[in-house]
């Protein structure tokens, strides 16, 4: 195993570490996940020994690494979230003003956008425009 591999799985713990407490998904947490990598990139770097060249694949390999573990969590919200609005849309077919309840759906959303931005990531854009265009179709006011 090279250092640069060593440096990775000593990173990677780290940040299950602070996944396994079973927080939910939020602003503070994304960014502690992400101070907690961007403060152990630079300790493996140093303990390793590792070169300009390593240790930014490593920054790169423990960026995607982190957003994996989010998105996992966020397709999961954005799964939970397009099942109640489906449920609002058959219960307003029958006359129902749900505008509260499409209220909550919609900060959910923009929750889960704000946590995207913290991350520079290609697939966060494809979410964020998911989320766009889903308050737009779906998420409208009465």
């Amino acid at each position: 195993m090279t250092n640069e591999q060593k440096a990775l799985m000593d990173v990677k713990k780290d940040v299950l570490k602070l996944w396994n407490r079973k927080e939910v998904l939020s602003n503070a947490l994304v960014k502690r996940m992400l101070d907690l990598t961007a403060k152990n990139i630079d300790g493996v770097t140093k303990k390793y020994k590792l070169d300009n060249q390593e240790s930014l694949r490593l920054a790169e390999s423990i960026e995607n690494y982190v957003f994996s573990i989010i998105e996992e969590k966020i397709y999961e919200e954005l799964d939970d979230i397009s099942t109640e609005a489906m449920k609002i849309s058959l219960a307003e077919q029958f006359g129902m003003k749900l505008s509260e309840e499409k209220a909550k759906l919609r900060e959910a959303l923009l929750g889960i956008k704000e946590w995207l931005e913290l991350i520079d990531v290609d697939n966060c854009r494809k979410i964020c425009t998911w989320i766009k265009n889903f308050i737009l179709e779906q998420l409208q006011p009465n």
